[in-house]
Formats: structure tokens, C-alpha cells, sequence
């Protein structure tokens, strides 16, 4: 019959590798619950941008650019109350969505994939408004600045994604 002491020392082993396991088992799981919550913040945002109202929004933005750029004025969306509250979805939907990047609550590598010349051609679009609004608020978009800016590196000056004008519908 063993001794005590050896069926003790065993059932400290036993003890210790289920132990490990345990932790091993939380670590996966925690790891494959934060790429979950990646992936289904990822389709919310898909969504958020997909949206109509985004889109029209950014639209509106991209419309009023060429507009002030033609009449060669600083680029500000303040000539009307609609203009600045499009602008405004647009910087915003954008500051929020980058948060959620930095933060490691959407994939960057993925985002960039299918957002990456959008982020860059609106900040494009957005740059003088939003240094406009920072002289009020030092901080304001500093998130989408910080993406914008990992995401210039991923183009050259060759294929830098610049604002762009839809060719409009005749009448």
C-alpha cells in the first residue's frame, strides 16, 4: 500500500494540472470571446457607414470640398446649418469608430481592408473644418487623426486616396 505521503504528492499533481488547464482553458476562451467582440463590432460599424444617412452625409461633404475649393475658399462646412450637421456626422461617426480602434475593440488590419481610403480621403476632405473646430477644442477628432495618419503609411504618394468628385446626375 503506498504512503500517505506519495498518494498526497500525486494528488498535489493532479491538483497543480488542473490548475494549469483551467488557466489555459480561460486564457483560449478570453481570447476567442475578444476576437468575437472584435468581429461584432466590426459589422456594427459596417453598418454605421453603410448607412444612408452616413453615406448621403459624406456625400454632402465630398459636394461642398469641391465647392470651396472652385471658389477657392477655406474649406469650412459653415455656409449652412445642413452642411455643417453633415459634416459634423461624418467627423463624428469617424472619432467614434477610431476610439473603438485604438482601443482594440475593432480589428485595424481588417478596418483598414475595407475602410482604410475612405478614413484617409475624408480627413482630406475634413482637415481645415476640423483644425477650425480645434481652435475651440485642442483635442477634437484626435483619434481620427491618429488613424488617419497609421493609415497614410499603409499608401504612397502615388495612391493616397484623395477626395473625388461623382460625376452629377444632368438634369
Amino acid at each position: 500500500m503506498p504512503e500517505s505521503t506519495e498518494i498526497q504528492f500525486y494528488g498535489l499533481i493532479v491538483a497543480v494540472i488542473a490548475l494549469l488547464a483551467g488557466i489555459a482553458f480561460n486564457l483560449i476562451n478570453r481570447y476567442y470571446q475578444r476576437k468575437q467582440l472584435q468581429l461584432n463590432t466590426l459589422f456594427k460599424v459596417i453598418e454605421l457607414f453603410s448607412s444612408s444617412e452616413i453615406r448621403d452625409a459624406r456625400k454632402t461633404v465630398y459636394d461642398e470640398y469641391f465647392k470651396l475649393k472652385k471658389e477657392n475658399k477655406p474649406i469650412i462646412f459653415n455656409r449652412s446649418a445642413f452642411i455643417q450637421q453633415q459634416a459634423d456626422k461624418v467627423k463624428k461617426s469617424f472619432e467614434q469608430v477610431a476610439v473603438l480602434i485604438n482601443e482594440k475593440l475593432v480589428d485595424e488590419k481588417l478596418f483598414f481592408r475595407i475602410y482604410g481610403g475612405i478614413v484617409v480621403r475624408s480627413w482630406n476632405a475634413l482637415e481645415q473644418d476640423i483644425m477650425n473646430d480645434r481652435k475651440k477644442n485642442p483635442v477634437y477628432c484626435e483619434d481620427y487623426k491618429k488613424l488617419k495618419e497609421k493609415f497614410e503609411k499603409h499608401y504612397t504618394a502615388e495612391n493616397m486616396p484623395k477626395p473625388y468628385q461623382r460625376e452629377l446626375e444632368s438634369s
